[in-house]
């Protein structure tokens, strides 16, 4: 025999609702839900996007199910009904039918709660599974929600409880959704119940309605009255925002029974919430209360601060206090008020939140194999190409222990989660984290923190990642290494003469063959340069031959060098027919490409730009610093350092047949890196990292004269011990005629 049967047994929430849904099958759209004509069709669910039918039993206008074993309809409380895709239950054809309905989550909804019962026959699909579906809006997750299947009297009957409450969940349309396989011409399906949507924040003031009752062992009662205030010692009333009013044990006030007054009034919920309200008494407050739906109570008496001014009997401080993950159901509030005469009253305004805030709480990012954890909010984390990091984000100085971290994001510049990130965010950024091999560039991460599911809080950090790439193959440029650039004499400004080399074509960008803390990304030399949108300083590089339509890929290594207005720099590249203009804003070249924004005033890194289309032949080739700003004022610029800059073709077809117009010193350049030492020296350096290949070397000083030369170096050797203080440069020419230049200082 084959019976299908899905009930959805009462969706009743554990919070104070907003108006409840009835998601039950077979009932009509008015206030009662009363249940349809069986034969016709259900105006919200449909099977198969056709809208079902209150189902007949063999012709019958008056029963609507299988009997003796489908649950008995219409289902007392909701007057569900069997619905079906045909008029009668026996005149089905096999095969999977989709039930669907849809309901709406408005707007400021902190959760929704459902106590769901199913029951089916024959199976619901995927065989065997038990399951059925919640569908939020957009790109909302699927969430699956198992059902434990009736036993008693039979497998159609109703399931055991469903208590699922979705937090945080995206305002918009839902839908329910179970498909339910036919496996012959019997077959049904029956929800009864509501989804309850749960308002962030409930008004529990006294004065709006009649929730606010007098408990046993109060003088009397248990029915409360709203009175006016007693003008001019009360808090007026009503309370601005919350509509709050003073009540009272009877209709007027100087009426009363001396003695303890209780008053209560109940809300519910799943156990996490935050008191957000203030009250005023006449007399005196005995006791402010929680009461747990077991009896327990959670004092607030203490936290009470009386008015003062204009008088005690005006609203107290607000009482604030985090409940979290406690017993959920029917919470009490709880006011004990003892009136010592005939006049009395009791005020109280404000909200239960369901969705509370623990604004104290901070994030503490611990990162394993990094350098400076914990670090705070706002920090920059340099993190290296093809290496795996353990991060574990903490929440510290919470004032209770409510607040979670409740998601992470990884995105890149385009708003985009890379590939590599997305586990890591699966797992609310907790965890490895693996950054592959030749990924480069600024990415931020985000936590979202809260309680109940629902964000309240945020804090981000800039991840710089640096993967150097020394290898260029068939460069279109020369000097790919930025070494050996021209420069004026005595001076680190690079020459403004147009040369095969890199020259100068705004302001006096600088060429160093190293300084303090830093001698270039993959070799001795780097050029540092400073520059925004408008102004700047700027390289060039003439006599090129990029074609018009070739597809182009720069790569190149980069840092941050400092600035006074923003945290970060860029290298814009820019192709022209002739030399002079700065940038792409205010000249006339064509723009190339942008890097991201690089953070880093530590560690290099290789950036690689989009593929860039040659719109026209060009043969100039210009590079300039820059950041967001567009004014020209020295003040507003940020300074980069840049080196080993790679322009590829990579024109199908062209890119494997192309030729390296790099010359031998960049090769060699790449595999040899020279230093001297000590430097600054006193008395003698010594030469080191030659790699046992024979070189010559020339000691030239800032005039330009050679002061030394060496036909032969070796590592070990001693040498300057008759140079005069001063700054010079080491001229090393090794066999094959590949050069290096150092910087050296005496003492």
């Amino acid at each position: 025999m084959k019976k299908i049967i899905l009930i959805v047994m009462l969706c009743i929430g554990y919070f104070s609702s907003m108006a409840q849904i009835n998601v039950s099958t077979g009932i009509d759209n008015t206030p009662s839900h009363n249940a349809i004509t069986l034969g016709t069709q259900d105006s919200k669910w449909t099977a198969n996007a056709v809208p079902a039918y209150a189902l007949e039993f063999n012709g019958s206008t008056s029963v609507n199910y299988y009997s003796p074993y489908w649950q008995p309809t219409p289902v007392t409380l909701t007057n569900a009904q069997w619905i079906g895709p045909a008029k009668d239950i026996f005149n089905n054809t096999p095969g999977n039918y989709l039930f669907e309905r849809k309901f709406t989550i408005p707007a400021n909804t902190s959760s929704f709660a459902c106590n769901f019962s199913v029951a089916w026959d024959d199976d619901l699909v995927p065989i065997g599974s038990n399951t059925i579906q919640l569908i939020g809006p957009g790109n909302s997750p699927v969430i699956t929600i198992p059902v434990t299947r009736s036993t008693t009297p039979t497998a159609y009957y109703l399931s055991a409880a469903i208590t699922n409450v979705v937090a945080n969940p995206t305002a918009g349309v839902w839908r329910i959704r179970a498909t339910v396989n036919y496996f012959d011409n019997v077959g049904g399906f029956l929800v009864s119940g509501t989804i309850t949507p749960i308002a962030c924040k409930e008004n529990v003031s006294t004065g709006i309605d009649n929730n606010w009752v007098l408990a046993a062992g109060s003088p009397a009662g248990p029915a409360t009255y709203v009175v006016p205030a007693y003008t001019p010692y009360w808090q007026p009333t009503p309370i601005f925002g919350t509509n709050a009013q003073w009540i009272n044990a009877s209709p007027t006030v100087s009426n009363d029974i001396p003695g303890n007054y209780i008053y209560e009034r109940s809300f519910t919920s799943n156990g996490t919430f935050a008191t957000d309200f203030a009250l005023a008494y006449d007399d005196d407050l005995v006791s402010l209360e929680l009461v747990r739906p077991g009896g327990s109570v959670i004092s607030l008496t203490s936290m009470v601060v009386r008015s003062v001014t204009p008088t005690v009997y005006y609203l107290s401080n607000t009482i604030s206090k985090i409940i979290c993950n406690d017993t959920p159901g029917v919470w009490k509030i709880r006011a004990t008020i003892n009136y010592y005469d005939v006049l009395g009253g009791f005020l109280l305004s404000g909200n239960i939140n369901n969705c509370p805030c623990d604004t104290s709480c901070k994030v503490s990012l611990s990162v394993g194999g990094l350098t400076g954890s914990p670090f705070a909010c706002g920090s920059t984390l340099n993190l290296k190409c093809a290496t795996s990091y353990d991060f574990n984000p903490q929440l510290t100085n919470c004032s209770s222990n409510c607040s979670v971290i409740i998601s992470a994001t990884v995105k890149d510049a385009t708003g985009k989660v890379p590939s590599w990130a997305k586990n890591f965010v699966t797992n609310h950024g907790s965890g490895g984290l693996s950054i592959p091999n030749n990924i480069s560039g600024t990415f931020t991460l985000t936590y979202n923190y809260g309680i109940n599911g629902v964000a309240c809080g945020t804090c981000s950090y800039t991840i710089v990642i640096g993967c150097l790439d020394c290898k260029c193959k068939k460069d279109i440029v020369r000097n790919y290494p930025l070494i050996n650039i021209p420069t004026f004499p005595s001076s680190s400004n690079i020459s403004t003469t147009p040369s095969t080399n890199w020259f100068a074509t705004s302001n006096s960008p600088q060429y160093y063959t190293s300084v303090p803390g830093d001698s270039g990304a993959c070799d001795s030399g780097f050029v540092s340069m400073w520059g925004n949108q408008v102004v700047g300083e700027q390289i060039t590089q003439t006599g090129l031959a990029i074609i018009a339509g070739h597809q182009y890929q720069i790569k190149f290594a980069g840092k941050f060098a400092g600035a006074t207005q923003t945290n970060f720099v860029r290298f814009r590249f820019s192709a022209n027919t002739v030399t002079g203009s700065y940038g792409v804003l205010v000249g006339t070249n064509t723009n190339m490409g942008i890097s991201a924004n690089i953070y880093s005033t530590t560690n290099y890194a290789t950036f690689t730009l989009p593929v860039w289309t040659a719109p026209a032949n060009f043969s100039v080739v210009n590079i300039n610093p820059e950041n967001d700003f567009t004014v020209n004022d020295g003040n507003y610029v940020s300074w980069g350092r840049i080196d080993n800059v790679c322009i590829t073709d990579v024109t199908p077809g062209v890119a494997e047949s192309g030729t390296d117009i790099s010359n031998a010193t960049i090769t060699e350049t790449k595999v040899v890196k020279v230093s001297a030492s000590p430097n600054p020296f006193n008395n003698s350096f010594r030469i080191s990292g030659l790699q046992n290949k024979a070189a010559s070397m020339d000691i030239v000083n800032m005039l330009g004269t050679t002061v030394g030369h060496y036909k032969t170096i070796t590592e070990g050797n001693s040498f300057g011990e008759k140079l005069k203080a001063g700054t010079y440069l080491l001229r090393i020419t090794f066999n094959d005629g590949t050069t290096q230049t150092v910087k050296l200082i005496k003492n």
